[in-house]
């Protein structure tokens, strides 16, 4: 007679509680049920409580005697805001055995290639969750601040199986994004899921079906891109009237993050006349403006402006870089490089040409005096 792999999870799951006095719960990898959705608190940032399975997945850390069957499960979501989102409540739909025993470790990771990244940017553990038949409200003790982007949150719950039953994260009967993911470390659902895999497609687990019932609350923004930008600026010729003098450019961007709405502006000095240049700025009354725009962390750009000498003089010329975000060290953010430029030259005497003058000048007096005379 063949046995299939939940009735015979069952048979050894009442056997082990059996010997341990109770058999109130038979353990299963599929609620068969769909929990109510909790009331939201207010400031919804994320939404994903429709299209209810009627069913669910294990998402449970149990007990030392049941430690192989210890999963949980995770899905996806994006926030979309470019300065981030600020997380302080995530809403779960699910069902358990008897509500009132159940304590919430809640993860948020980036996305890699369509699964969780394997270190957490926010980490909870034992939250304590407003309990309503197995669905949770999981107010978190400190707010979890991510930026845009595809995210994944995870979620396992701490309950004794022997005295609260297993509970579940009901799940959805269509996919929004990458599927929601489930994994078993010690396999002892015999799913082969060790690690993250999708969880009813592969794994099949909760009837089947993928994604997972939940909600994220909190505010808009919070999220600070730090990008520190710099400019470096040298300068080459202004040396003859009408002569070139060229200026060169270059932005850099030392991180951490990506920049955005990079500008360089450079205005000319008096003694030049703008001609061109090569990275498509603008250039008006004297002023070259050079639109960057994004600037990726540890990116470079570089712009040739070329002049002419239009007056005497040494030739000093700024240039200055802006972005859109938070730059950690403003010291960078301006360069100046000067020329001798063309120097005007006013005739001077050496000894024996003052002599000579002197001389001029003294003879003419002499012709003066005898004239009048």
């Amino acid at each position: 007679m063949r046995i299939n792999r939940k009735l015979a999870l069952n048979i050894a799951v009442v056997a082990a509680l059996g010997t341990s006095g109770s058999a109130a719960f038979a353990m299963t990898d599929a609620a068969g049920a769909t929990g109510v959705v909790p009331t939201p608190r207010g400031g919804v940032l994320y939404d994903q409580t429709d299209s209810a399975s009627g069913n669910g997945a294990p998402d449970q850390n149990f007990e030392a005697a049941f430690d192989a069957y210890d999963s949980e499960a995770a899905d996806d979501f994006v926030v979309t805001e470019p300065t981030g989102w600020t997380i302080n409540r995530i809403n779960t739909v699910g069902t358990t055995g008897t509500p009132g025993g159940a304590l919430v470790d809640v993860n948020f990771y980036m996305d890699v290639g369509g699964a969780p990244d394997t270190v957490a940017i926010c980490s909870y553990s034992a939250i304590s969750p407003t309990d309503t038949l197995g669905s949770f409200n999981i107010d978190l003790p400190t707010d979890c601040i991510l930026p845009p982007g595809t995210h994944w949150v995870a979620i396992q719950v701490d309950q004794n199986f022997g005295t609260f039953g297993q509970h579940f994260w009901s799940n959805r009967s269509v996919d929004n994004g990458s599927g929601g993911v489930w994994r078993n470390p010690g396999d002892g659902f015999g799913s082969g899921c060790t690690d993250w895999s999708t969880a009813g497609t592969v794994c099949g687990v909760g009837g089947g079906f993928n994604d997972f019932l939940f909600s994220l609350e909190g505010v808009l923004g919070g999220f600070v891109v730090d990008a520190d930008l710099g400019i470096s600026k040298t300068a080459t010729g202004g040396d003859t009237f009408g002569g070139a003098a060229n200026f060169a450019l270059t932005a850099t961007n030392d991180g951490p993050n990506d920049a955005n709405g990079v500008v360089v502006t450079d205005t000319l000095p008096g003694n030049v006349t703008y001609v061109s240049n090569d990275c498509g700025a603008s250039e008006a009354g004297g002023v070259v403006t050079w639109n960057i725009g994004p600037l990726a962390n540890g990116g470079s750009a570089f712009c040739n402006i070329q002049t002419t000498v239009s007056d005497y003089g040494a030739i000093s010329n700024t240039a200055s870089i802006t972005g859109d975000d938070d730059d950690p060290n403003a010291s960078n953010n301006s360069s100046t490089a000067g020329l001798e430029g063309v120097i005007r030259v006013i005739p001077t005497l050496g000894l024996w040409g003052l002599m000579a003058m002197i001389g001029t000048m003294l003879a003419g007096v002499f012709v003066m005096t005898r004239a009048r005379d």
